[in-house]
């Protein structure tokens, strides 16, 4: 019987949705089971991802330059628009109906929190300057990431990727930018929680007309709509809007 050693490249795709290659020297990962290798050290963020794949998934059309430049644009793209198996996603787009001729397998880690260890297993903590997109991409991602394995991946993350951009924006366009996000989960409900340093407002209650050509109050008017609950309370410093998000989580989590 033949062995089938799989043979894993590995890339990185940054908070930002730069995609790079990571350091590495010597043999291929599988070639040689007595071959040696140096370790290699990179700083990554929450909202990071990693990459391992195989030799067949970039050489499926006989072009391995080609085949990385589509892998690439790949996880760029499900980085921008996460669907709900990202792996399986970034392999479809890269094979793209073609038959490989090799072994294909590809391995897709997010990063959702650094040192989460210092806070209940219910509960994640993260900061952001929301007036940076790089920064609100990070914690975008890194919180639909953990929605995704608190749901079991099974979930719709439409609506709860709204919300989450709508508070972010919210953030961005009403106060100084720096913000805390918290994500709570109790039972079957998800939680997310944002502390800002903006002046008081108060949000459409519902009852009331939203006019859609507005500059301003269309935001919260729309998690009014998709949230299951919306609340504003005020700080010593700011405000925390909190709200129960759209997802339903697994009792098992």
């Amino acid at each position: 019987a033949k062995q089938i050693v799989p043979i894993f490249l590995d890339v990185s795709v940054r908070t930002g949705g730069e995609v790079e290659a990571l350091s590495g020297s010597g043999f291929v990962l599988g070639l040689d089971a007595r071959a040696t290798f140096r370790a290699h050290h990179m700083r990554i963020d929450e909202g990071s991802g990693l990459v391992l794949f195989t030799d067949g998934l970039v050489e499926v059309g006989r072009n391995y330059l080609e085949g990385i430049a589509q892998l690439c644009e790949a996880i760029e793209h499900e980085y921008r628009e996460a669907s709900q198996n990202i792996a399986q996603a970034i392999v479809k787009r890269v094979v793209n109906g073609r038959s490989p001729r090799d072994d294909v397998a590809l391995l897709f880690l997010g990063v959702t929190a650094l040192g989460a260890a210092a806070f209940p297993p219910q509960r994640m903590h993260w900061t952001t300057d929301a007036r940076s997109e790089r920064s609100a991409r990070r914690v975008k991602r890194a919180l639909l990431w953990q929605l995704g394995e608190m749901t079991g991946g099974e979930a719709d993350l439409t609506s709860a990727e709204l919300v989450i951009n709508e508070l972010l924006a919210n953030v961005a366009r009403h106060t100084p930018g720096p913000a805390e996000v918290m994500l709570e989960w109790h039972n079957e409900q998800a939680t997310i929680r944002i502390t800002d340093r903006g002046r008081a407002f108060t949000p459409p209650d519902g009852s009331a007309q939203v006019e859609l050509l507005a500059e301003s109050g269309r935001g919260l008017f729309l998690v009014r709509c998709v949230a299951h609950d919306l609340r504003v309370e005020r700080t010593a410093s700011g405000n925390r809007v909190s709200v129960v998000l759209p997802v339903r989580v697994l009792q098992t989590v």
